[in-house]
């Protein structure tokens, strides 16, 4: 049971990231300047808080850089979410299997 909820977390970690990374190629591709003013700050804010490792999309600086190192970062940035994940998993399996000491028998 334990593995499993940590696989499920991670895969959810790995969603997450995926549908935040192509809702921000979405938003880049139609509405180039949206993330850069003050009605995207809370795109940026929720893509922070749900994608963590979106962080490392501040590597891409100039908008001529070149496809592979853009495809690279964005590979690496949804792979280490659900690296994150995981952790977060494990810690609500602990606690889960914690609070079954207490509850009612």
């Amino acid at each position: 049971m334990k593995k499993k909820f940590i696989v499920t977390s991670a895969l959810c970690g790995l969603c997450i990231a995926a549908v935040l990374a192509a809702a921000r190629f979405l938003v880049l591709h139609y509405v180039p300047l949206y993330l850069y003013s003050d009605d995207g700050d809370w795109f940026n804010i929720l893509t922070l808080i749900a994608w963590p490792s979106a962080f490392y999309l501040t590597v891409l600086q100039d908008a001529n850089e070149p496809a592979r190192q853009v495809f690279f970062t964005v590979t690496i940035a949804v792979l280490f979410n659900a690296v994150i994940y995981s952790p977060i998993g494990w810690a609500v399996w602990r606690l889960a299997r914690f609070l079954e000491l207490f509850g009612p028998d």
